[in-house]
C-alpha cells in the first residue's frame, strides 16, 4: 500500500501528473455543475456517460499546453487557464439560472444589455454553493503553496506533450462519434443549446457558438440590398389572408405568449 501511495505521490510531483490531477478535479467540478446548476435533460446511460467524460478532451488539450512550457511557467499557465475557465463556468451558472440558456457571442457583444438584465438581480440569483466551482483551483494552489506537490523543473521529453495533445484530440473524436450515434446531426440540427452541452461539454459549445456566429456575420457582410427583392416577391406570391374569425380578438387585452 505504501508503495502505491508513494508511486502516486511521485507521479503527482511531475508536470504530467499535475495536469492529470487538474483534469480530474475539473471533471468532478463540471459534473457537479451539470447535475446541480443546469437542467440538461440527461436521459439514459449513454447520455450520462457522455456528460461525465465530455470535459476531459478539451481540458486535457488546454491544460496539456502547459507541458510545452518550462518549470514554473507550466504551473502558472495551467492555473490561469483553470481560473479563467472556471470564471466562465460560474458566469454561465448565473446566466442559466436567470434565463435557462448559456452565454453566447451575440450576448457578449451586447454585454451592456446582459449586464443590465443580470446585474439588477445578481444578488438575488447568487447562491453560496455557486462558489464551489472554484474549489479545484483553490486545492491546486494550496497543494503547490504548502509544497504537498513540488514544482517539477526537470526537462520534459517533447514526445509527452505531443502525446497528450494527440490523446485529447482522439478522445474528442470518440466523444463526438458516440454523441452523433445517440443523436444524429448534433451540430447541424440544433434548436436547444442544452443538447450540445450535455453531449460535448460547455467549452465545445463555446467554440461551436463562435464558429456559428462568425459564419452568420460573414453571410450578413456579403448581403446586398437587392437580396430583399426576392423575399418581398415570395411574400407577395404566398400572401395568406388573415383569418377574419380571429382578427382583432385580442385588441385592448393583455396577451401572454407561452414558448415551449
Amino acid at each position: 500500500m505504501k508503495r502505491i501511495t508513494k508511486g502516486i505521490s511521485n507521479f503527482l510531483n511531475t508536470r504530467l501528473g499535475f495536469v492529470i490531477l487538474a483534469v480530474f478535479l475539473y471533471t468532478l467540478k463540471t459534473i457537479y455543475a451539470y447535475e446541480t446548476k443546469f437542467n440538461l435533460g440527461v436521459k439514459g446511460s449513454i447520455q450520462t456517460f457522455l456528460m461525465i467524460i465530455n470535459p476531459i478532451p478539451v481540458m486535457l488539450l488546454l491544460f496539456g499546453i502547459s507541458l510545452y512550457m518550462k518549470g514554473r511557467k507550466s504551473y502558472i499557465f495551467l492555473l490561469i487557464v483553470d481560473f479563467l475557465d472556471t470564471v466562465w463556468l460560474f458566469s454561465n451558472i448565473l446566466y442559466y439560472r436567470e434565463f435557462s440558456d448559456f452565454l453566447t457571442m451575440v450576448l457578449i457583444k451586447g454585454s451592456g444589455s446582459v449586464s443590465n438584465n443580470l446585474g439588477k438581480s445578481i444578488m438575488g440569483i447568487l447562491k453560496p454553493t455557486d462558489f464551489l466551482v472554484f474549489t479545484d483551483v483553490i486545492i491546486l494552489i494550496l497543494l503547490l503553496a504548502f509544497h504537498v506537490i513540488k514544482v517539477d523543473i526537470r526537462r520534459l521529453n517533447w514526445r509527452i506533450p505531443v502525446l497528450v495533445s494527440s490523446l485529447a484530440v482522439l478522445l474528442f473524436g470518440a466523444n463526438l462519434t458516440l454523441a452523433e450515434s445517440d443523436r444524429s446531426q448534433l451540430l447541424t440540427r440544433t434548436f436547444d443549446n442544452n443538447y450540445i452541452v450535455k453531449y460535448l461539454g460547455l467549452n465545445v459549445f463555446n467554440v461551436y457558438d463562435m464558429i456559428k456566429t462568425t459564419k452568420t456575420n460573414a453571410v450578413k457582410s456579403q448581403a446586398k440590398s437587392s437580396d430583399i427583392d426576392s423575399i418581398e416577391k415570395y411574400m407577395k406570391n404566398n400572401y395568406a389572408q388573415p383569418n377574419v374569425e380571429y382578427t382583432g380578438v385580442a385588441k385592448g387585452k393583455n396577451v401572454f405568449i407561452i414558448h415551449l
